[in-house]
């Protein structure tokens, strides 16, 4: 999976090379170790759970308070080809309803399902156990 790193840096990023500390946090994170890096604005910090989400089965769920910015990379995913999408506040309420519902119905490994779920804190208070239930029965 190391190898395979580098190949989608560059061939779903449109990257040479990683940033800074990118490629050892992206390392630790697909040897499964829990990891908090603290990088500034402009420092590569999405890399580093969207390159992973590439590699493996399944989706990543990402919890931001920046709604504006999640939607932002939403959108920029979505034009690499790869699934995304966000529950948070500034969707309707069906919306959001039809996200939990699609995560509840499509199976975890399955190429329908979007591989990056992004979500707003208070979504996550207010969906967040609908929404891990969701994904565990499957």
């Amino acid at each position: 999976m190391l190898d395979q790193d580098k190949k989608n840096l560059n061939n779903i990023f449109g990257f040479d090379n990683y940033k800074n500390n990118q490629q050892e946090i992206i390392k630790e994170v697909i040897e499964g170790k829990n990891i908090l890096t603290v990088m500034p604005t402009g420092g590569g910090k999405s890399l580093c759970y969207q390159l992973p989400a590439t590699l493996f089965d399944g989706l990543t769920l990402v919890v931001s308070p920046l709604i504006a910015l999640m939607q932002s990379q939403v959108a920029q995913l979505q034009l690499l080809g790869i699934k995304a999408c966000c529950l948070n506040s500034s969707n309707s309420d069906d919306e959001n309803k039809k996200i939990i519902e699609m995560a509840k119905n499509k199976p975890i490994n399955s190429e329908e399902l979007e591989k990056i779920f992004g979500v707003g804190k208070a979504k996550l208070k207010k969906f967040g156990k609908q929404f891990i239930n969701a994904i565990n029965t499957n």
